[in-house]
């Protein structure tokens, strides 16, 4: 395989090295000979045929390097789990009877949705662990209990007595008093028996959730009494009732990558999601050093580039905490990752197993240059292509200079593919000339 088109050249007895009187194609890196054709592939990681992405151009040798694929089934919401591929809102059923709890919002899921899960709902359920409570039950008259959902139930008055007494609960889940004939609302009061804090809520339903109080935990115990009116003003708060939030050690406070070797530093980290928390921390230590970081934010993923103690080829323990109104819970049990390791170049220089590579100005009118701004120093490799796979360009230049070098002069108007290799890895971007 050979680069560019066939040249007249002087020479003796015997065709000199580095030249040949036949091609076998167009060579696409002509400076490795396991590499040679290129083509337009897909990333998948996963290997599961739903890809990250736009395909970008790829030069490799017999084979189709693994994580590319030349078609895609369509786009990915977790490349980094075969099982996952496709995303919905879904509607948590626990009692299956087609009426819903919780809702999660794009849920990554694979070929089916797992048990209690559904992309279709009949509606709310004020009581989703039982069946036999849900809008379309019938109502049993004078036994305290709201079959159908709709807060105006036909029960006689059965006191304040709350159905979740001395139980523990998920922090998301309804919490149940008996239905006052012709009453006009329900006040409940709640206290956090560790603070002592004291926070009301006002319905028109004798039903409450803890996440419509401005503040609520994990791991704690809430006083709680109702007082009702039928009109004027509210009467006596019932007798105190102690409910249980569901403790941290009982939540899935992990990772899902446990014992996973990266390949690069920027696949995510994924934690278990958590219903109705506001932030997730994440606790690194490195298992050589002891040295440790936390990363704490929003979202529930991070990654080995937001380290600043990130080491290559490094092993580190994980572990997750949750917060939702408050402070950060105890962390759940530690996980083991290793990081990518570093790639020793031919000059001994030590190179990251990924960097980053952006062309300024992108389009461009008269030169572009490019900067490498991830990585390790060391020599990178330049080739800008056509569109049909034709080399205009080469250069070979420490990454610190790399920025200087002025490219495109002679090309006219077109895209063109830039290609550049540091160590053993290889990035490629698009540029356009107007």
């Amino acid at each position: 395989y050979t680069v560019g088109d066939a040249i007249a050249i002087c020479f003796g007895t015997e065709v000199p090295a580095g030249y040949t009187e036949t091609s076998l194609g167009e060579d696409c890196n002509d400076n490795d000979a396991s590499v040679y054709q290129s083509m337009m592939l897909f990333v998948d990681n996963d290997g599961d045929g739903y890809t990250m992405g736009e395909a970008v151009s790829v030069c490799y040798g017999e084979t189709i390097p693994e994580g590319y694929v030349e078609e895609s089934l369509g786009v990915d919401c977790n490349d980094n789990d075969a099982n996952a591929y496709q995303s919905a809102t879904v509607y948590i059923d626990m009692d299956g009877d087609g009426f819903h709890g919780q809702i999660i919002q794009d849920y990554c899921y694979g070929d089916s949705l797992p048990a209690n899960y559904s992309t279709t709902t009949l509606g709310f359920d004020c009581n989703d662990e039982n069946a036999a409570i849900n809008p379309n039950a019938a109502e049993i008259p004078g036994n305290g209990i709201d079959e159908n959902c709709n807060g105006m139930s036909d029960d006689g008055p059965q006191g304040n007595a709350f159905v979740q007494c001395g139980t523990t609960i998920d922090i998301y889940k309804g919490i149940n008093t008996a239905v006052v004939q012709g009453a006009t609302g329900y006040r409940f009061k709640v206290m956090d028996t560790n603070t002592g804090v004291i926070q009301t809520i006002d319905r028109s339903v004798p039903f409450f959730q803890l996440t419509s109080l401005a503040s609520y935990e994990y791991n704690t115990t809430y006083s709680v009494q109702v007082a009702v009116k039928t009109d004027g003003d509210y009467g006596d708060y019932s007798a105190a009732c102690d409910i249980t939030t569901r403790s941290y050690a009982s939540l899935p406070l992990s990772i899902r990558q446990c014992g996973t070797t990266y390949t690069n530093k920027y696949r995510p980290i994924n934690a278990n999601v958590i219903p109705n928390v506001s932030g997730y921390s994440f606790r690194f230590t490195d298992l050589a050093t002891n040295q440790q970081e936390v990363i704490s934010g929003t979202s529930s993923y991070t990654n080995l580039n937001s380290l600043a103690m990130y080491t290559p080829g490094a092993s580190y323990s994980v572990e997750v905490a949750v917060k939702t109104t408050g402070d950060y819970g105890d962390y759940g049990p530690a996980c083991t990752i290793n990081a990518p390791a570093a790639i020793i170049a031919n000059n001994g220089t030590t190179i990251t197993a990924n960097f980053k590579v952006v062309a300024s100005p992108n389009p461009f009118s008269d030169t572009f240059a490019l900067s490498i701004t991830e990585g390790a120093s060391g020599t990178a490799d330049v080739r800008v292509y056509d569109m049909i796979g034709k080399l205009l360009e080469v250069r070979s230049v420490q990454s610190s200079d790399l920025s200087s070098q002025q490219l495109g002069n002679s090309f006219p108007s077109g895209v063109y593919n830039v290609v550049v290799t540091q160590g053993e890895t290889v990035r490629t971007l698009k540029v356009i000339k107007r």
